[in-house]
């Protein structure tokens, strides 16, 4: 994971030690935190529906973290459904 990690970071120019731990443990995070796949079913699920990576602007680096949670669209996909419970 760790070469893997500096070799996307040499591609976009990103050469700071401090960037690759914030990376380095927010990968680390999701790999224990998310699981999309069902070995009982046989089932491959697309990591992408489970993670969202947000860009939140701030003036360090310490405000860059793993949040674990659930995200709710705010927008209904059918005008047919309920709009509030």
């Amino acid at each position: 994971m760790e070469s893997m990690i500096k070799l996307v970071m040499n591609e976009f120019n990103i050469n700071n030690e401090k960037w690759f731990k914030i990376i380095y443990e927010c990968i680390n995070r999701t790999l224990l935190t998310v699981h999309p796949t069902s070995v009982i079913l046989n089932d491959k699920i697309d990591w992408n529906a489970f993670i969202k990576i947000v860009t939140a602007y701030s003036s360090t680096e310490i405000a860059c973290r793993y949040v674990s949670g659930v995200v709710f669209k705010k927008d209904i996909a059918n005008k047919q459904m309920r709009n509030n419970i």
